[in-house]
């Protein structure tokens, strides 16, 4: 699986769960329509909120290696007290990323 369809599986449970998600290719609002916007050298591919909280995650295809910059952001992010992931399509699999959007779609 490439990084792209891993990107629009992602993309569809958050459509699915009802999550606003920020992605450097996808901006989603529930009910809003699409837009595009940039974004920063390294940062995570997506950041995903709801009414249980937000995360940062950065979608890998199974062999795909984070840049340097990714790396310094996701200690940063981590190091701030936020939510990282690194999102690989064994994580469709295995259920561990429903798992994680479903946790943040929940109220807490």
């Amino acid at each position: 699986m490439t990084e792209a369809q891993l990107c629009a599986q992602i993309r569809a449970l958050c459509t699915e769960l009802h999550l606003h998600a920020f992605s450097a290719t996808t901006y989603l609002i529930p009910g809003a329509s699409t837009t595009s916007p940039g974004s920063s050298r390294g940062f995570p591919d997506w950041v995903i909120i709801g009414p249980g909280g937000m995360l940062f995650a950065e979608a890998k295809s199974a062999d795909g290696r984070r840049s340097r910059a990714q790396i310094f952001w996701a200690a940063a992010i981590t190091g701030a007290g936020g939510d990282y992931r690194l999102w690989r399509p064994a994580g469709l699999t295995d259920g561990s990323i429903r798992a994680d959007l479903e946790r943040i779609a929940r109220a807490q």
